[in-house]
């Protein structure tokens, strides 16, 4: 007597969706800046062989090290990152990194000789950056590859959406969308790994502070590249760096 087939082997299960998380409480998204460090190793530094990920006390090692060939000390990264919280940068480290980063796309320091009329500002690219989500609960998500500071524009954006509307939010890898659910705005991923929920006004405010601290920002870059150019252009500059809006 032929013998029943065996059963199919059970098919692996999807994990359960992770549950969604009120980040209304102290909500905050802290604006960062990159220190990629090779903008700022002497010559012949080498970066570790290995990946962030394998061995970020090595690159962690190899970041502070190529910041100190810039004379750039005394900042701490985000783990496993090259972002610090633009609070934490001085006068003097955001002078290097403004100077280092207009040097790149302008050598020979061709833009301090330059006035607005004759200086192509096309050429200027924004500083990379981006934006910590932080609340009571603990800090949540940073972005795993940099956008610039003018992605808040986009959380901005997300306060004035139609309900059950879902938009993509600028905030580098992972990818979060944003969509209003009744009286709380939702922030989901694409692989699903992130679930929060925040209040609009928790929102609100956040982008409010961060834009504050934005224009913070600006506003001491422009006082600083005035040492350097004239002001016009300083401002004209800053404004690109940070990408005000």
């Amino acid at each position: 007597m032929d013998q029943p087939p065996p059963p199919p082997p059970p098919q692996p299960q999807a994990p359960p969706a992770p549950a969604l998380l009120d980040i209304s409480a102290a909500l905050h998204l802290l604006p960062l800046i990159e220190f990629e460090p090779a903008y700022f190793a002497a010559p012949g530094r080498a970066a570790p062989e290995s990946s962030t990920e394998a061995d970020p006390a090595a690159w962690e090692s190899y970041w502070r090290a190529a910041l100190a060939d810039a004379g750039i000390a005394g900042l701490t990264p985000l783990p496993g990152t090259f972002l610090v919280p633009a609070a934490h940068v001085t006068d003097p480290i955001l002078t290097t990194l403004a100077l280092r980063h207009l040097a790149a796309v302008c050598p020979g320091g061709a833009w301090t000789r330059a006035t607005i009329d004759t200086f192509d500002l096309d050429r200027v690219a924004p500083l990379p950056g981006g934006y910590l989500i932080r609340s009571a609960a603990g800090d949540h998500l940073r972005p795993q590859t940099s956008g610039t500071l003018a992605d808040l524009q986009t959380w901005a954006d997300a306060l004035h959406l139609p309900d059950g509307v879902t938009t993509v939010l600028a905030f580098g890898l992972p990818d979060l969308a944003a969509r209003i659910a009744a009286d709380h705005i939702h922030l989901t991923d694409t692989a699903g790994q992130y679930r929060f929920a925040t209040t609009h006004t928790a929102l609100a405010h956040a982008v409010t502070t961060a834009r504050a601290q934005v224009e913070s920002l600006r506003r001491r870059l422009a006082a600083l590249l005035e040492h350097h150019t004239a002001p016009p252009l300083a401002h004209a500059l800053a404004d690109i760096l940070v990408n005000a809006w």
